[in-house]
């Protein structure tokens, strides 16, 4: 789960975005069902310099500077893994075990987060930011995404259609989106962005 930074600028007119000084922190693919898979020992060390990560980027939230922070995720939320052709060469065999009556599969069918995005409740305290969680039912993430793209757009200033504009307007500033999590996840948001 290494740490990718990815750096850009945009120029077009209008008014900032809702991340205005332009610092977003990805963190990809953070959950159970895939932290599970890494070694006890490499795990703990990986997810606690993720939560170091996320901590400082919640602690410029106080600052005169804002990091946007955006959590994503795989989830499948029909029963049987419908939303998935049995021929997936990776997720397919959970589509072909629900079919074949397995109960006990239920990998990705939650929405847990062992870092707990920050939710904004009346109750919370003044200032404080909701974070954002992005869900998908693909491997990978991909620009087909529209909830994903839509996420990107409003906050990392990435740009839509073939004429270079951005979909968000900005103040012209650099932005820098940093990518913390999954690797394979990570790196295809990096060739999105």
């Amino acid at each position: 789960m290494p740490t990718t930074n990815a750096n850009a600028s945009s120029t077009t007119a209008g008014s900032s975005t809702s991340s205005s000084n332009g610092r977003v922190l990805i963190v990809c693919d953070v959950q159970p069902d895939v932290i599970r898979k890494i070694s006890p020992p490499e795990r703990n060390r990986r997810v606690d310099l993720i939560k170091i990560a996320v901590q400082a980027a919640r602690t410029t939230r106080t600052t005169s500077t804002c990091t946007t922070i955006i959590h994503t995720l795989m989830q499948f939320d029909e029963p049987g893994y419908r939303q998935i052709d049995p021929r997936h060469p990776r997720l397919g065999v959970l589509r072909r075990l629900a079919d074949a009556g397995n109960t006990s599969v239920n990998w990705f069918t939650s929405d847990e987060l062992p870092l707990g995005p920050i939710v904004v409740t009346p109750e919370s305290k003044k200032g404080e930011q909701e974070e954002i969680v992005v869900k998908r039912s693909t491997f990978l993430p991909h620009a087909s995404d529209g909830e994903l793209m839509e996420v990107l757009s409003r906050h990392c200033c990435i740009p839509s259609g073939t004429d270079g504009a951005t979909t968000s307007p900005s103040t012209g500033s650099t932005y820098s989106v940093t990518l913390v999590g999954y690797q394979p996840t990570a790196q295809a948001l990096c060739h999105i962005l």
